[in-house]
This record gives structure tokens, C-alpha cells and sequence, in this order.
């Protein structure tokens, strides 16, 4: 079973999302929502994913359009994804995600992967 919250934290200006068991390509639309819903609320453009805990069933096709999707999505929504920073944490064994990072950098976004949730952190904030 699977577990997640998306919220924004304001003492760090940033939409937090935290990802707790097997992530199907169902629960990134679910999530992608919420998180769209913050980023406009707050209009707030920084975003920390953890995945840390989690584990992907997603096929190479589901990583591939997850870009794209995001982009359409925050574009439905009056925004551009490319304005949105986003750090996406990950622990061992998420190698398709290092896959997700590429093509979504081709696909013009900001997106970094991190191994460590203070690095990634950081990186947001441009420490």
C-alpha cells in the first residue's frame, strides 16, 4: 500500500511532496494535481519530491510521456513547468528515474535528481 501528502512549506517557500511505498503511474497524475493546485495557490515555483521510501512500477514508455504530461498538465493550468524548479530526491535502485531526469531536461524543465534530501534542499534554494 501506498502513501503520500503533498502540502506547501512555508518556512521554505517550497511545494514538499513525500512518496511512501509503490508509485504507479496513476499516483504521479494524482500528485502532479495536487502539487499544480499549491504551486497556483501560493505561486510558488520550487518543488521537493521524496522518493526516497518508495519504489516505481513504471514502464520506459510511462517515463518517457511523464514529461510531456507534466508540461501539458502545468500548461492547463495557465502555467509553464519550465519556470518550475524541481528536486526530485531518490534512494537506491531508482535508475529509471535517472532516465526521467534526462528526458525531462531535454523537454526544457528544470528537474535535478538527488541522493541526499539536504542536497537537494539546497539546490532549491540556491545555497
Amino acid at each position: 500500500m501506498s502513501k503520500h501528502s503533498v502540502r506547501y512549506d512555508a518556512d521554505n517557500s517550497m511545494i514538499l511532496i513525500e512518496y511512501h511505498g509503490v508509485v504507479h503511474k496513476m499516483d504521479v497524475k494524482s500528485i502532479r494535481s495536487r502539487a499544480i493546485e499549491l504551486t497556483n495557490e501560493h505561486q510558488c515555483h520550487l518543488s521537493l519530491t521524496d522518493f526516497r521510501d518508495a519504489t516505481f512500477e513504471l514502464s520506459t514508455l510511462d517515463i518517457v510521456e511523464l514529461p510531456e504530461s507534466t508540461s501539458k498538465a502545468y500548461s492547463e493550468n495557465d502555467l509553464s513547468v519550465a519556470n518550475v524548479k524541481r528536486a526530485i530526491v531518490v534512494g537506491d535502485g531508482a535508475e529509471e528515474l535517472e532516465f526521467l531526469e534526462t528526458v525531462s531536461i531535454n523537454r526544457g524543465q528544470n528537474v535535478k535528481l538527488f541522493h541526499d534530501f539536504d542536497q537537494a534542499k539546497a539546490w532549491l534554494l540556491g545555497d
